[in-house]
């Protein structure tokens, strides 16, 4: 998981919960790695888009999926730019905020994208016609 905001980290604790350890979070906040890690998360300093990072990443790796969700659509272009230049086959979501940008990372070898926008809308919108939220909010409060 690159980025480790509030959507990276969401994403990073439900595929942790699902793939236990195998899971990774990659940041290059050193302070927001160091927090991370003080909660439990696996989480290490690293930049996806500089090339020394990934002439790291051991060639014979197990990695068949990257999750991107960095801060904007210049980062998320410059890691599918290294993603390409190591030959990287594995599949790759990235976020984006806007639809000329999910066409964007489609076009530079993002297998997925999931725009935060419209799909925070279409959860918020499901979790209030829920049952438990509709009897939430019209329990007597104490």
């Amino acid at each position: 998981m690159f980025g480790m905001g509030r959507v990276g980290t969401g994403a990073y604790d439900k595929m942790r919960a699902l793939h236990g350890d195998t899971v990774i979070g990659i940041d290059f906040g050193s302070e927001q790695v160091r927090a991370h890690q003080a909660q439990g998360r696996n989480v290490i300093h690293g930049d996806p888009s500089d090339a020394d990072f990934w002439e790291k990443v051991d060639r014979n790796h197990q990695i068949n999926l990257v999750m991107l969700a960095l801060p904007n659509l210049v980062a998320s272009l410059d890691a599918l730019e290294q993603l390409r230049n190591i030959g990287f086959e594995g599949r790759i979501a990235a976020t984006a905020k806007f639809p000329d940008e999910e066409e964007a990372l489609r076009r530079n070898g993002a297998t997925s994208v999931f725009n935060i926008y419209r799909e925070a809308g279409t959860g918020f919108a499901d979790h209030t016609e829920t049952p438990d939220s509709y009897f939430e909010a019209n329990a007597p409060h104490c």
